[in-house]
């Protein structure tokens, strides 16, 4: 895949954690599928470095593979500590000539000091 796959997110949050979402106003950048993946790597570099066969920095185009993110803990650090707390859902959408070919369903579950 190259940049004419266009990735795209979309976040969704229950702040009683009961899966009644509501969209929130917060985007990753709208980009082609190599300049998505430098912006992850450029930004988001710690965070990666567990993922296995992950994409290699300036890798383009992609070839297709398998990735694995195996008993991980989502890093806190990666939020701001002012991100709400509550259950998310994040979408990852990849199209291309728009026309959806990929799309991710991400859940994820925010505590502060161990409370919901």
């Amino acid at each position: 895949m190259d940049d004419s796959f266009v990735v795209q997110t979309d976040f969704f949050r229950s702040s009683l954690g009961n899966q009644q979402f509501n969209h929130y106003p917060m985007k990753l950048p709208t980009k082609g599928m190599c300049q998505f993946f430098q912006n992850v790597h450029d930004n988001y570099h710690e965070y990666i470095q567990d993922i296995i066969n992950f994409p290699l920095k300036g890798e383009c185009p992609i070839a297709a593979r398998e990735f694995h993110l195996i008993n991980h803990i989502f890093p806190s650090t990666a939020l701001p500590p002012t991100f709400p707390i509550g259950l998310w859902k994040i979408m990852l959408t990849t199209e291309e000539n728009n026309i959806a070919k990929i799309k991710f369903a991400i859940m994820i579950k925010i505590y502060r000091d161990g409370v919901f």
